[in-house]
């Protein structure tokens, strides 16, 4: 998983694309209002291309039988195990909350996608 901080892209059609707007977006901690990161916001263009290519996406995913649905969250589940200490730092950051708050969030999570 990459650093937090770097992953101030949009995730369009597969790949990070760093967004085109002139605007941005600060990432703020809401206990301390620390500066976690700053994303570069995409532009309308950009978004459009990102609904266009889910819309496509979800066509196919219709597509897909009960078992290559459950493989692909299982391999979502085996992710956030793997990277479990670094997602419940996120989690804390972002929110604000306590590491248990977090753990308990990505447990609940867990056991949605098992």
């Amino acid at each position: 998983m990459q650093n937090y901080e770097e992953l101030n892209k949009s995730f369009i059609n597969g790949q990070w694309v760093k967004g085109g707007s002139e605007r941005s977006y600060d990432i703020v901690n809401p206990y301390d209002n620390s500066l976690i990161t700053t994303i570069q916001l995409a532009t309308s263009k950009q978004i459009e291309e990102a609904f266009d290519k889910a819309k496509a996406a979800q066509k196919q995913w219709a597509k897909c039988t009960v078992e290559e649905r459950r493989e692909v969250l299982h391999k979502a589940a085996d992710y956030l195990k793997e990277h479990r200490e670094e997602i419940v730092s996120v989690i804390g950051r972002e929110t604000g909350g306590s590491v248990l708050k977090a753990n308990v969030e990505l447990h609940l999570t867990l056991e949605f996608l098992e």
